[in-house]
């Protein structure tokens, strides 16, 4: 008698249709174009009354091999994220198993997302055939110079990568071997500050558009749809994200309060998603120009005509930077608008964040204390600053001048 399911592919079985007459050839084969679903244990959990309940992941195909297929890539990826016992796990092991079971719920979707490019292109390629336990400074550091001299060695043609790349890099192993650390996996960290310097990241120093570019992106930006979003850029410095995700119920036009406390972004797999700012600080109540509250208020009339001409089909998520019938300004939309409000200003194009950099050079020139140009930037450190060296030695000739006139007269 021969087997109905093949060696590795687990449960597999067809969940046939309410309405489904669930025919059968005549070896006792479905006939019908029912989906096939597949289920793998992936773990067990305590249930209320003591016992061991096995978790499973299911997976559906259209036909029996295919979802067989998927059961086997179920059975590998949890192979991939399970530490072998009694022995030291290699850095891609450790690694897969920090991304599917101790990071969710410690970071942030959009962090997990940089961090499995960053293991993916950086770390596992060329460090993660080393166990855990053998993984030392000097394996680190030739990894970093092989990025800092040849590049991603998965590309066909590999480029150099920059001294903040590389920094990056680090930063992630050494928190992913902390956690190592924390859980006994290792005695010491190899990339921690007692077993080795960090890479320098390298020149921070930001390029904010020309003072007499940004006045003729402000001068042309009447001239297109959403011209409010592209103001509130460069007046108020936003991170794409929570221009994006600004409510109209987090501004009081009457007062002239922004409350920045929602972003909008893309995730690889789920689609745009709302989520928390970046950082406890990022959640901030800014006060607006009056020059700003009144373009705003010039958007919010010119918005509201637009639903009522939208009609039912406009939909209701209260933005403030919609598309023309209600739904999310998708942030690669938004970065082709600014593409082409630079164009037909007549700027050199930049990106987008560059507008977010122009708005504290223009705060820190205009003299502004840092501290107050840290909290409306939503700035976790006073010292990020001085990444517009520019701009504070401007200030500082400025104010060296002052004190001159006050002095000597």
């Amino acid at each position: 008698m021969s087997k109905t399911r093949s060696d590795g592919e687990g449960s597999v079985y067809i969940v046939h249709a309410k309405e489904c007459p669930r025919p059968v050839d005549q070896h006792g084969r479905p006939k019908c174009k029912c989906r096939y679903r597949g289920a793998v244990v992936v773990g067990y959990r305590t249930s209320t009354n003591g016992r061991q309940v096995p978790i499973r992941e299911t997976v559906t195909a259209a036909t029996r091999s295919g979802c067989a297929a998927k059961v086997r890539e179920l059975h590998e990826k949890h192979a991939a994220q399970t530490l072998p016992v009694g022995k030291s796990p290699t850095l891609e092991q450790w690694l897969n198993h920090c991304h599917a079971r101790l990071l969710p719920g410690r970071v942030k979707d959009s962090t997990l997302v940089v961090y499995r490019g960053r293991f993916d292109n950086y770390l596992i390629p060329l460090l993660g055939h080393v166990r855990l336990d053998r993984l030392s400074a000097d394996d680190i550091e030739d990894a970093w110079t092989i990025l800092r001299d040849v590049g991603n060695p998965l590309l066909t043609t590999p480029v150099p990568l920059s001294a903040g790349t590389v920094h990056s890099a680090h930063v992630t192993l050494r928190r992913m071997l902390r956690l190592a650390v924390q859980r006994k996996k290792l005695q010491t960290n190899p990339a921690g500050a007692d077993s080795m310097d960090a890479p320098p990241p390298g020149n921070r120093e930001v390029e904010p558009l020309a003072t007499e570019d940004w006045k003729k992106v402000l001068a042309t930006a009447p001239q297109v749809a959403n011209s409010a979003r592209y103001t509130v850029a460069l007046a108020m410095g936003l991170r794409q994200g929570e221009a994006l995700g600004l409510r109209w119920a987090d501004l009081d036009l009457e007062a002239g309060v922004m409350r920045v406390r929602q972003i909008l972004h893309r995730l690889p797999g789920k689609g745009l998603m709302f989520g928390s700012p970046k950082t406890r600080q990022s959640a901030r109540d800014i006060a607006l120009p009056v020059q700003l509250v009144a373009e705003l208020k010039a958007h919010r009339k010119a918005q509201n005509e637009q639903r009522l001409a939208a009609g039912d089909q406009w939909q209701k998520h209260d933005l403030v930077f919609t598309l023309e019938d209600g739904r999310p300004l998708d942030p690669s939309v938004d970065r082709r608008r600014w593409k082409a409000l630079l164009k037909k200003a007549d700027v050199p194009v930049i990106k987008l964040h560059a507008a977010r950099h122009t708005a504290a050079t223009i705060m820190l020139l205009e003299e502004v204390d840092p501290r107050v140009v840290m909290d409306i930037m939503g700035w976790t450190q006073i010292s990020t600053a001085a990444n517009y060296q520019h701009a504070v030695a401007q200030a500082k000739q400025a104010a060296a001048a002052k004190l001159g006139s006050a002095i000597w007269g």
